[in-house]
Parts: structure tokens; sequence; C-alpha cells
């Protein structure tokens, strides 16, 4: 692989930590063919993506040409030297990402290492120490820290339903769910939390339910009201709709929805690539559509509206105008 010529493209801090993300995954063994696959889709994505791969090859020659000291041997019979590889290898890649960041870790990795996680297309129910019920969607993570001060659960990535328990410890403890740009905190309280690029969806159920962000005065939401909200403002309410929680029961439901909308729900519980036409975009679409087999609401999909979908493989689909 040459790394010079009129296609060098220098890897910036966000692709080189995706680099880093992208090594940590690759050390399954074996790696699974679905994220294998992944990744080299997204290493023949740029040049700049080859350029970061190849930072990665590099450091861990180092590392591995490192002499171990003896007191480094002793401590390297569980696996201890490929986790300090793994962080080295973070710290170098990322660090300018991380200091921006507050010195948290980039989100793959946090994801990795939260407290509770789902797979793609993994919908997975928890009770809480203090009873409360919880649902993570597909591809989401959670971490929970319970304090004698209060119950906080940090959302990482995806979406989450929420059953509050009244606490029985005394005095009680707030309960909040955290995520990167505020925080919600319910009171006696059914909800949904769903974080998005920039902005994360508050739905109310039942109770209700104060969204603070970090840069803007708190607002308070009422039983069957929904909105999002950014670090500095939050988004007039608008009513809350039951078919946004369906995944909850493994259901997909569209009411009238575009189906560019429903397709980028629907890709949210698929491996891989789903991809379609913005002249299909527009189409409307009516139904309840079980999550536990997408292929075949494609199926369903093509043999009611005029579509096709077109399967190059099993991880990159897309659905076109027939």
């Amino acid at each position: 692989m040459s790394l010079s010529g009129a296609d060098h493209q220098e890897p910036g801090d966000d692709v080189l930590a995706q680099a880093a993300e992208w090594f940590v995954l690759l050390q399954e063994k074996p790696p699974s063919e679905h994220i294998l696959i992944a990744w080299r889709h997204w290493l023949q994505q740029s040049e700049a993506h080859r350029q970061a791969w190849a930072r990665v090859e590099i450091i861990d020659q180092q590392f591995r040409e490192l002499p171990q000291e003896p007191a480094q041997l002793a401590l390297s019979a569980a696996g201890r030297q490929r986790r300090q590889f793994v962080k080295g290898l973070m710290v170098l890649m990322t660090a300018p990402l991380l200091w921006s960041a507050g010195h948290r870790l980039s989100l793959p990795l946090q994801k990795w290492r939260a407290d509770y996680r789902t797979s793609i297309g993994e919908v997975r129910k928890m009770v809480l120490a203090d009873g409360s019920q919880l649902w993570l969607n597909t591809n989401s993570a959670l971490n929970v820290t319970f304090s004698d001060e209060e119950r906080r659960l940090t959302l990482l990535a995806g979406e989450v339903y929420l059953e509050t328990a009244v606490d029985t410890q005394s005095p009680p403890r707030p309960l909040r769910v955290a995520s990167s740009i505020g925080t919600i905190e319910p009171l006696g309280t059914c909800f949904s939390v769903r974080n998005m690029e920039n902005r994360v969806g508050v739905q109310v159920t039942s109770g209700q339910v104060s969204v603070m962000p970090l840069q803007a005065p708190p607002h308070r939401l009422e039983t069957g009201e929904a909105t999002t909200f950014t670090m500095r403002k939050v988004a007039p309410v608008e009513p809350a709709q039951t078919s946004r929680t369906a995944w909850q029961h493994g259901m997909l439901v569209a009411d009238n929805q575009r189906l560019d909308d429903f397709l980028d729900e629907l890709s949210r519980h698929r491996r891989g690539v789903l991809s379609h036409d913005p002249a299909i975009a527009d189409l409307r679409l009516v139904g309840a559509y079980p999550l536990r087999d997408t292929d075949r609401i494609l199926s369903i999909l093509e043999s009611t509206l005029p579509i096709r979908v077109i399967r190059r493989t099993h991880l990159w689909v897309s659905v076109e105008a027939r």
C-alpha cells in the first residue's frame, strides 16, 4: 500500500479514533464474520482510512517489539500485555480527540466497556437494584451508577425505555438519565430516551419528566408529550407516538410513515448497510412488522410497494424504485 502520491489524505483525529476502535473490535478470537466485512468496508471507503489503519499496524508492531521487564512478564499471564496495548493504542491514536472531549473515551470503546449493551437487532429487558425496569433498544449502551445521593443511568448510545420504581432508601434518591448534552429526571414515570446525532429525544408515556440541557433552562414534559433537545435548546413539544416505542415489544410500527424514515429505523435493527433511492422517500407506509426477521420485512415491502430490494450481499442491501 503506497502512503504517498496525489491520493494521500492525512487522517484526522476522528478517523484515527475509528481505526483504534476497529483494532479493539478485531481482538475477538476469531473476529466474527460481520465484523470482518464491516471493517473491510470501512477500510475501502477512503485513503484516509487506510492511512489510519497503517498507523495502527505500525503502533502494534512497536508494542510487540518492546522488551519486557520481569515484572511485566509476570503480569502478562492473563492477557495484561494485550490490554495494555489497547489502552496505549487508544491514547496514542486519539489523544487530541480525547482532550477535546474532556478526556472521555471515544464512543465505540465506551459502548464496548458499558455496564449494559445490546448488539444490532437485540432488545434487552433488565430490572435494576431499585426495582426499576428498563428495556435497551438495538445497538445501545448504558452505564448504571447507584450512590447514596442519586440513581444515575448514563445513556452512551441508542435508546432506553424506563419504568421507574419508588426508591426505598430514606431520603429517596432522585433518578437521572444522563447524556452527553443534558440530563432527564423523571418523577414516577414511564418514558423513553434516545440518543441521536447532536440531540436527544424524550417521550413520556405516563408521569412527568424534567428535561435539563447543559446550557438551557429545564423544561417539564407531561404524560403523552415528546420533544428533542440539544445542549442549548429544547424543541417545541409534540404529541407522543406509541409507535415509537413498539420496539420494546419486538415490533416496528408505521402509521402513515414516510418510507425513507421507516427504512432508516429498520436499518438500526440490521447489520451492514441498508441504503435507499431518494426517489422512493415519499412513499407512505402503514403496518406493524415483527423485528425478529428484518429480511422478511423487506420482502413484504417489495410485494406491497412499487419498489425492489437489491441484495448485493447479506450485509449490503439497497431499496430502489421498481
